[in-house]
């Protein structure tokens, strides 16, 4: 391998990190008296999250294993898709709250 492929991959390993961490951290932010719909906006806000770091995990990784590496930009819609996700979900979040 490559020093441009073991980078990649270093920064899929990194980025899977921070995937699982904002994951687990995610998991622990549950309130109960909140409403499904609050809820439900708050799950896929936190999955996209997630997701987004997983999807820039894949694109790395791909990167790094692929022969033509130009063929693994076509994951990065995946990551993109994610944060329209969790843009939407935060917009919608932010109407759902109640005023402080």
């Amino acid at each position: 391998m490559s020093v441009k492929a073991w980078l990649a991959m270093a920064l899929a390993a990194g980025v899977t990190g921070a995937g699982i961490a904002s994951l687990v951290r995610s998991l622990g932010n549950t309130r109960p008296g909140d409403s499904g719909r609050l809820r439900a906006l708050i799950v896929l806000h936190d999955v996209a999250r997630a997701g987004f770091w997983f999807g820039l995990a894949a694109f790395f990784t791909a990167y790094a294993l692929a022969d033509d590496p130009d063929a693994a930009r076509g994951i990065l819609i995946v990551p993109l898709a994610l944060a329209g996700v969790r843009l939407l979900t935060a917009q919608a979040l932010a109407r759902s709250l109640p005023p402080d």
